[in-house]
């Protein structure tokens, strides 16, 4: 009985030292079709690089307990390059950003081009940064990683947690559950608050829906608005609530009664939501059929304040400014609103006749023109382009 115990375990040490460790790394990190090029084993995971023949070239996959996480093939890279630029483009004012996810380190190089005061990198496996370095070098910044980048071991959700820093911009390239050693960032929690964000919103476009007066309508969408500035159906709401409000207000523009209700309701639903754009554009249009200029002029000026990338308030500013006499700042506006939408013919006819009105015969001749060409039917715009053309001979 012992010599039967002693038999197998002989044969047990003898298979262990005839039988490379290598073998149970390698059928861990296989990927079918492919040559494995190196591994390194590390505590969270085992990183491997494998080598895929194409033509006459090869392409190369790093991959994390046997899924692939990135290469250098075209299409992969479009994707690292893509998420190393979008995120500043998106935000340009970014100068402390965080990317989750090492990679092949595409990411962070093309994130260090982007002139930034603080560039940091949450990745779970040392080794996966090793073998990057080894093998991507030639896509990712090499031995200047450390000059460029703080790069940080850990797990990229527990360091969000921890983390005292806020960062202007958070890129997520871990963000695949399946795969080994990239926990998600996006905890159920947060998941969850968004959820509830989605329907607080939507409850206000149920509202806003059901009411037939214009406050109440309108105080919903803002409310809704401030919680999802970019819902679809609370625009779509918003847009056809104020398309009726308009388009009241133009049919009563001669009743004293009708638009002081108007400019009244305004109030009303600025009272709540002060900065709802739209509700002082309308207060503005109300009060310049009453001709109450100084207030129409306070009231647009509180539209761009709050949205200052609409082309329609820098218009109505612009416009408004002109007719008082403010040529100078009334050119600022209408130079924003024709910058914010160029192929507008009425922002060009509307700077064109500033320039007019201000001597700069040359410029007004050049957007009137350019009204034409974007609005064929122009007759404002070709009057007075007929005009300037007849006193310049």
């Amino acid at each position: 009985m012992q010599l039967g115990v002693a038999v197998v375990l002989l044969s047990l040490t003898v298979l262990g030292i005839v039988l490379p460790s290598e073998t149970v790394t390698e059928q861990v990190v296989r990927i079918p079709n492919t040559e494995l090029m190196d591994t390194r084993e590390g505590v969270t995971t085992t990183v491997s690089v494998h080598q895929v023949p194409v033509n006459n070239a090869s392409i190369k996959l790093l991959a994390s307990s046997g899924l692939v996480v990135a290469g250098n093939d075209e299409d992969i890279r479009s994707g690292q390059q893509t998420l190393g630029h979008l995120g500043t483009f998106l935000n340009k004012n970014s100068r402390e950003v965080l990317t989750v996810g090492f990679g092949s380190g595409e990411t962070s190089a093309c994130l260090s081009t982007h002139d930034l005061e603080r560039l940091d990198c949450v990745e779970i496996s040392p080794e996966l940064v090793e073998l990057a370095l080894r093998h991507f070098g030639d896509i990712n910044l090499g031995d200047d990683l450390n000059r460029e980048v703080n790069m940080l071991y850990m797990d990229g959700k527990n360091y969000l947690h921890l983390t005292d820093r806020h960062y202007d911009l958070i890129m997520n390239g871990a963000n695949v559950p399946s795969q080994t050693g990239s926990a998600p960032v996006f905890a159920r929690e947060q998941w969850t608050a968004r959820h509830k964000i989605m329907y607080e919103a939507s409850t206000h476009i149920i509202e806003a829906q059901q009411r037939q007066d214009t406050v109440t309508p309108l105080r919903h969408i803002a409310a809704g608005l401030q919680l999802m500035p970019d819902h679809p159906a609370l625009l779509d709401q918003k847009n056809r609530v104020l398309a009726r409000v308009q388009g009241d207000l133009h049919r009563g523009q001669n009743d004293r009664f009708f638009t002081d209700k108007i400019i009244e309701d305004m109030n009303a639903v600025l009272a709540t939501a002060p900065d709802f754009s739209s509700a002082w554009l309308i207060s503005s249009q109300a009060l310049q059929f009453r001709q109450d200029w100084p207030n129409a002029v306070a009231a647009a000026g509180k539209a761009v304040e709050t949205d200052p990338e609409n082309a329609f308030t820098r218009l109505n500013l612009g416009m408004l400014l002109q007719r008082t006499g403010n040529t100078e700042e009334a050119m600022v506006h209408l130079l924003e609103a024709v910058r914010l939408q160029p192929d507008n013919a009425g922002r060009r006819r509307a700077l064109g006749s500033v320039y007019n009105m201000t001597g700069q015969r040359d410029k007004a001749i050049g957007e009137f023109r350019e009204a034409i060409r974007l609005a064929p039917d122009d007759r404002v715009s070709k009057a007075a382009l007929q005009k300037l053309l007849g006193e310049s001979r």
